[in-house]
């Protein structure tokens, strides 16, 4: 019906799921730009598994460390950057200002795929015209969910579905956890924006460290809208509102009000909420 070059299906019908595959030819145009925070001890693994998957859509792969040893022990050939401030907003920008791609896919090293065509589900919609960041679904190491996207309620940050079970057959009051969806806000492990789109809408500001993911993705929505593609799945523990929450309060609702955000996240409506 809009004429979009996709094509639209139902991969798992009984359950409601439909999958967009878009026919965009991103061939050697993608930029993969990793933070490496230094907890991933198999970095080499991480860099070969993100070359493969991506495969002939990939342009180049972006390291960037505060660990000089860590970056020469690299085997894969890339760009090695070294940033002295463990902050991954400023770990970003560096990466970003090198990158040569049309399609810039952000990860922390931490954070691997555990879906085969994550980064090509994250890097097909950056493409879109309205889309601004795309995110995947993140699950825990014990197969639950951790965040399909972070709901930006003024009294505090939730994760969508956090702590349930990745069931995408079961209905739920917010649908199934294996629907696309528009949010306001997503995790920093791992996402995806044009070139174009991030030198309109400027670099990460480094200067409010845990809360510069929140701050970039407020200003992306305020122009395009920002989408969570559960096709794409990386598996990652830690809970980022939860630490807002318990480390950064008083600035993430300074965040919202500065940006005259509602009361509610506009996806999110407290009366569908299950008990």
């Amino acid at each position: 019906r809009m004429n979009y070059n996709a094509k639209v299906s139902f991969s798992r019908p009984k359950d409601l799921q439909i999958h967009v595959e878009w026919n965009n030819d991103l061939k050697g145009k993608i930029s993969f730009i990793i933070w490496d925070e230094g907890g991933n001890q198999d970095l080499n693994s991480f860099i070969w598994f993100a070359t493969e998957s991506i495969g002939v859509e990939l342009k180049e792969i972006i390291v960037v460390s505060t660990d000089s040893v860590r970056l020469e022990s690299i085997k894969k050939k890339c760009k090695k950057l070294i940033c002295e401030s463990p902050n991954y907003a400023e770990g970003y920008n560096k990466g970003a200002e090198v990158a040569e791609g049309e399609i810039l896919i952000f990860s922390i090293a931490q954070a691997p795929s555990v879906a085969l065509n994550t980064y090509h589900e994250l890097s097909v919609w950056c493409k879109h015209p309205e889309i601004g960041l795309v995110g995947p679904k993140v699950l825990t190491s014990q197969k639950v969910i951790n965040s399909l996207g972070i709901v930006l309620n003024q009294e505090k940050p939730q994760a969508l579905f956090g702590g349930q079970k990745d069931e995408v057959g079961r209905l739920t009051a917010f649908g199934t956890t294996g629907w696309y969806r528009n949010v306001n806000a997503m995790n920093w492990y791992c996402f995806a924006i044009s070139r174009e789109k991030y030198k309109e809408i400027g670099n990460f500001n480094i200067d409010l460290g845990l809360l510069s993911m929140i701050d970039y993705c407020i200003r992306v929505g305020r122009k395009y809208r920002n989408l969570i593609n559960p096709f794409a799945v990386v598996q990652y523990n830690l809970n980022y509102s939860k630490l807002i929450s318990e480390e950064r309060s008083n600035e993430y609702k300074k965040i919202l009000k500065d940006y005259r955000m509602p009361e509610v996240d506009k996806y999110y409506n407290p009366v569908l909420v299950e008990k």
